[in-house]
């Protein structure tokens, strides 16, 4: 009988790209109460998080925080690896290559 192998759900890019987002909306829409942002679901893996959303250095410092906490990247070693590059794209991919590392927090 073959064994059935269930990837883990982080390693399936629409998953993650979904979670990633829709953490960093949550994030940036209860930093400021009225900011008109799009839906987080229209947004392109490219999008700025400061240039294009006009997030301020507190909104970035906020959503990093939420997701770094949500997967571990202290544990991982990369608790500092998001403020430098605000692009959404960059966002997902620290957050694979940290669960790659260590995927215990989940």
């Amino acid at each position: 009988m073959e064994r059935i192998v269930h990837a883990h759900w982080w390693q399936h890019d629409p998953a993650l790209r979904r979670v990633v987002r829709d953490l960093v909306a949550a994030e940036l829409a209860a930093a400021r109460p009225g900011r008109s942002l799009p839906l987080g679901s229209g947004w392109p893996l490219g999008i700025d998080l400061a240039a294009d959303l006009g997030a301020d250095s507190l909104d970035l410092m906020s959503a990093a925080t939420s997701l770094a906490d949500l997967f571990g990247f202290a544990r991982a070693g990369m608790a500092d690896a998001l403020l430098a590059r605000p692009l959404l794209a960059d966002w997902i991919a620290t957050a694979a290559a940290s669960l790659a590392l260590d995927a215990t927090v989940l």
